[in-house]
């Protein structure tokens, strides 16, 4: 579960955000990062031997987290019938970014923005909640917003902070998207998204989402979207729901 607290600001072509998220992991399978979902070597049965080590102590569980055996990373095999169970929650890892809308034609609808961001290692590694690592990144996106709806794209490079004794590739991420207005206050989203593999045994995540908007007053609005994974490196399934509020507009 991830749980980000955003803020954006817009001053005149630029944009500048940040993202301050609770992270609950549930069975300690996967971290996640800006490039995409990271495995967590040995924590369950059959996962990948390769990852990150849990807390890149060599060790998971451990009696830290209520289990009382330790289990040195790459010795779990599929035949192993009790997998280790991590759960653990806490302050993930801030995101912050800045971006300048090299296009901004208002009469056409068309925005070209360059950006930069960087994730910064606040979540704790010792807990499985980080890489304990930086991120950094380099983003472009094309925005086209019509009478009634809009469409989007964005590509971009991530270069993957690796933790000691640990290989993680830089990847390329991609997204595609677009909304239609159904009616004054309800709107249908849709989006793919996706990215290069982060460990190469593991796989590219892509995923595919599609639901609703609600513009619950001229200034908040409401969105829920389920969303399927399409790859073994992504999740089966999942919801993301999200409230949104112009707090100061000129």
């Amino acid at each position: 579960m991830y749980v980000p607290a955003s803020l954006r600001v817009d001053v005149g072509r630029f944009e500048f955000s940040g993202s301050f998220p609770f992270v609950s992991v549930m069975d300690g399978t996967v971290l996640w990062s800006q490039g995409g979902y990271i495995p967590m070597r040995g924590t369950m049965t059959g996962s990948p031997v390769a990852g990150v080590p849990m807390g890149g102590s060599g060790m998971v569980g451990g009696g830290m987290m209520g289990h009382s055996q330790t289990q040195t990373p790459g010795t779990v095999s599929p035949s192993q019938t009790t997998p280790v169970l991590i759960s653990q929650s806490g302050i993930g890892d801030v995101v912050a970014g800045a971006g300048f809308r090299i296009v901004d034609d208002a009469s056409s609808g068309m925005q070209v923005v360059l950006g930069a961001r960087v994730k910064l290692p606040t979540a704790s590694a010792s807990r499985g909640l980080g890489t304990g690592k930086a991120d950094l990144a380099g983003t472009a996106t094309v925005r086209m917003r019509y009478a009634r709806g809009w469409v989007y794209g964005d590509a971009g490079f991530i270069k993957v902070g690796s933790p000691a004794g640990v290989t993680l590739n830089n990847t390329l991420l991609w997204g595609v998207g677009a909304g239609r207005q159904l009616s004054s206050r309800i709107f249908l989203l849709g989006a793919a998204y996706g990215n290069s593999a982060t460990v190469s045994e593991f796989g590219a995540p892509v995923e595919l989402s599609a639901g609703l908007g609600l513009k619950i007053n001229d200034r908040a609005s409401l969105t829920v979207l389920p969303f399927v994974g399409l790859t073994q490196a992504s999740p089966k399934y999942g919801l993301t729901v999200g409230i949104s509020s112009d707090m100061m507009r000129r």
